[in-house]
């Protein structure tokens, strides 16, 4: 099993450079626009035989409902070409329990010193748009109970340091996951 460390939460040009280290990536490109879409790639490369596109999906995935839009078409896309598309949202780090999840790399083990979860940016849920909010609550049910864990505890504590939850989360949210965190 290939190993791989990063320092720090991940970022677009990071798992980039992950993706460079990875044994068997074949003809990778960044910032890929090609004159038979619209649509630019994050990343693209071969594995396995197959096309992959990685796409790291900043807060603006989830605030602006043109860019949600843009990318259930580029998903389209990929699926019309037979390439496979994977997201990480950057609420996540790659990690061993991410990895398989939002990666096609199965024999690699990604660990950073980084938690899952919000850092201190105040690119926070409350901040989504319907469709972000939407988009978030369907990933946020898949994450395994552990990294589930983590990014309710950053959203939490985030709550706690403003003294208000709604700066960080919709009420709803708040009260449908966060009950268990009250005192």
């Amino acid at each position: 099993m290939q190993k791989i460390q990063y320092n720090g939460f991940l970022i677009e040009s990071k798992m980039q450079e992950i993706i460079s280290q990875i044994d068997g990536v074949e003809n990778l490109g960044y910032n890929i626009k090609d004159k038979y879409s619209p649509f630019e790639w994050d990343s693209i490369f071969e594995y396995n035989g197959d096309t992959i596109v990685m796409e790291f999906d900043s807060h603006f995935h989830y605030q602006i409902p043109k860019t949600i839009i843009n990318d259930h078409y580029k998903n389209m896309e990929c699926e019309d070409r037979g390439w496979k598309m994977y997201r990480i949202p950057y609420f996540i780090q790659l990690t061993p329990e991410t990895t398989p999840l939002f990666t096609p790399f199965k024999n690699v083990e990604i660990n950073t010193d980084f938690k899952h979860g919000f850092i201190k940016s105040k690119k926070y849920p409350a901040g989504y748009c319907h469709l972000g909010m939407e988009r978030f609550e369907k990933e946020f049910k898949k994450l395994p109970k552990k990294v589930k864990e983590d990014v309710s505890i950053s959203l939490y504590e985030a709550c706690y340091e403003y003294h208000c939850s709604h700066m960080v989360v919709p009420s709803w949210f708040f009260k449908k996951y966060f009950n268990k965190y009250e005192k």
